[in-house]
């Protein structure tokens, strides 16, 4: 009997993450198929942040290697994560094209950052190979 029970709310989740799977729209990137292009489009696509980056107008601490910097040397991303020197930021783009990422995305929430800030941030070869990286709608 009381594998009956069991054997019921085992069943259950499953049907439960099928239904969930079954009322995605379609189209949305976890329904589509990894080959898809509309998939990769999605993904690769160069993300806008509403916000723009904020550059430092007093002296402050790089949250990654924890060094002074002197004001008009620091970056606040878009998602209000910061403040970063440019060479930490830069060291961090190389890591994620290393990874064989289309991204850089925020050393704390990884969210995407956008193209418009990266150009701001990145020397012109380490730019034009994250672009090299995306694929065209």
């Amino acid at each position: 009997r009381s594998q009956v029970s069991m054997q019921a709310s085992v069943s259950s989740p499953r049907k439960e993450v099928g239904k969930v799977a079954a009322e995605a729209p379609v189209g949305s990137p976890r329904m589509a198929p990894m080959s898809s292009p509309m998939r990769m489009c999605k993904i690769l696509t160069p993300f806008t942040s509403p916000r723009a980056m904020r550059i430092n107008s007093q002296a402050e601490n790089c949250e990654i290697c924890c060094n002074d910097i002197a004001p008009w040397q620091a970056v606040r991303l878009g998602c209000g994560h910061g403040w970063y020197c440019s060479q930490c930021i830069q060291r961090h783009s190389q890591a994620r094209l290393e990874l064989g990422t289309a991204s850089v995305t925020c050393p704390e929430c990884c969210g995407p950052l956008a193209e418009r800030d990266l150009r701001k941030l990145l020397p012109q070869e380490l730019m034009d190979r994250l672009l090299a990286r995306i694929v065209p709608c």
